[in-house]
């Protein structure tokens, strides 16, 4: 989760819950964590992606696959018998889809799922929507494929309402379908969303890593608009982890040199006064949350919106693909030229960019460690070390 979405997709990092799909990092619970964990009392300002593999993608499809079903999902209903097509039988939840969020959630979380068959058979009625196939399922949501009445496929997505998904619909207003998906409908109380169907084949992650930088970087200068008030802005969250990051690098026993703490510590009070700037940020901007549309161009899908400075995008970027991205030229030669090109392209300063990453990934190590995810968490140390030298 960090994915390949829409249809392989539109779920929050989902897996399809009849084949092999794809949730590139949210496996067992919570592993897209928060910024940090509430047991370390950092922040929860935003999700951190990790790196996705295929092994990933495979072992957590097999999980699912490997589950027996719970709760039925996704009656066609009156929307079935008034449109031609395949009568299907009742789709099952997954157990450890259940599992997942009740272990997140606890059990406020279990009408919620036992609603979900009902929900979804009501929607597919009020919206006359017709069911293609079967649903994904994922950390936090259910997706249904569907075509409507005019015959154009689309997807019905409905999620757990908290503070980040009740969000999504938020930003995808804002954008309009530029260089976003498209949202059609929406009903925020119960978390659903009627969205585009994106074209499955053509995801970011798949693409050499220099074009997926470059188109990375264009798409988001196209997605610069004025973001909603109702966000978080990324100055209040550079605020909590100054005054978190040194007490939670003490728990963990001081796993970076003090002057790299420090240096953190100082560009998070800085970033703090500086962060004027209101723009709408995706806040999950990785290559597996960037989608083909049928038009060739490409789109950004799942958004944990926030608001602020772009150059607070580009670390998940760096992460996903690390070794790719430090290339054969040595780490901070590679590194750099690449950052500055990405900036050039995405009209960011180059100089916001390097300390929003040393930043982030502090942030991210430290989590990874607490986690006991001590390879993601060498990257994200590597990646600070990195910015550390190019202040």
């Amino acid at each position: 989760m960090e994915c390949v979405e829409v249809l392989r997709g539109h779920a929050d990092k989902r897996v399809h819950c009849g084949r092999p799909g794809d949730p590139w990092q949210r496996g067992p619970p919570r592993t897209h964590p928060p910024v940090c964990s509430s047991s370390s009392g950092l922040p929860r300002g935003h999700r951190i992606p990790y790196p996705c593999t295929l092994q990933h993608l495979v072992v957590r499809a097999v999980s699912v696959l490997s589950a027996f079903p719970t709760t039925s999902l996704g009656q066609n209903g009156d929307a079935c018998r008034r449109s031609p097509g395949v009568r299907f039988p009742l789709m099952q939840v997954p157990a450890d889809f259940s599992a997942m969020i009740l272990d997140r959630e606890g059990e406020a979380a279990r009408e919620w799922l036992e609603s979900l068959p009902q929900v979804i058979g009501e929607l597919l009625d009020r919206w006359r929507l017709r069911r293609t196939g079967s649903p994904w399922c994922g950390m936090c949501a259910v997706v249904v494929p569907v075509v409507g009445e005019d015959g154009r496929r689309c997807v019905l997505k409905v999620s757990w309402v908290d503070d980040e998904t009740r969000l999504e619909p938020v930003a995808l207003r804002a954008w309009a379908g530029r260089g976003a998906v498209a949202l059609l409908r929406a009903d925020e109380e119960l978390g659903a969303m009627l969205l585009e169907r994106l074209d499955e084949r053509r995801v970011l992650l798949d693409v050499p890593v220099q074009e997926a930088l470059d188109i990375a970087a264009e798409l988001l200068r196209a997605l610069r608009v004025p973001a909603p008030p109702e966000l978080t802005g990324i100055g209040d969250i550079a605020a909590r982890w100054g005054a978190e990051f040194r007490k939670e690098w003490r728990r963990l026993g001081q796993p970076c040199p003090e002057r790299l703490l420090s240096s953190a510590v100082d560009l998070c009070g800085e970033l703090a006064g500086l962060a004027s700037e209101s723009w709408l940020l995706h806040g999950d901007y990785h290559y597996g949350n960037i989608l083909g549309r049928g038009d060739d161009t490409w789109v950004v899908i799942d958004p944990k919106p926030l608001k602020g400075d772009a150059a607070y995008e580009v670390v998940p970027l760096l992460r996903n693909r690390w070794s790719e991205i430090r290339g054969g030229g040595g780490t901070r030669v590679a590194v750099r030229r690449r950052l500055e090109r990405f900036a050039e392209v995405a009209e960011l300063e180059s100089s916001a960019v390097i300390r929003w990453c040393l930043v982030r990934s502090i942030g991210d190590a430290m989590w990874f460690r607490e986690q006991g995810f001590e390879d993601r968490a060498e990257i994200s140390w590597d990646i600070a070390r990195t910015m550390f030298a190019d202040l």
